[in-house]
């Protein structure tokens, strides 16, 4: 049931990643970026679900994180 929001995935983790880069600069790293996004990201689709998610989800949501965000930072 999660796979619906991969479409928005993407555009969520670039959002959340501009905000935190914003807001902290150089002060913040990749890692650290990657952290909060994930726990952004999962804390919105948390809240738009309907339904418990269980660990795969979030693995598989933490995974489509790092691979946007690693994308948007080093593309």
């Amino acid at each position: 049931m999660i796979n619906k929001y991969y479409e928005s995935l993407e555009e969520m983790a670039f959002d959340y990643a501009s905000s935190e880069l914003e807001e902290n600069g150089k002060e913040i790293t990749v890692y650290e970026v990657m952290d909060n996004v994930k726990s952004k990201v999962i804390e919105r689709i948390k809240g738009d679900v309907d339904f418990e998610l269980n660990d795969n989800d979030i693995a598989e949501i933490s995974t489509g994180v790092e691979e946007a965000i690693a994308d948007y930072l080093f593309s």
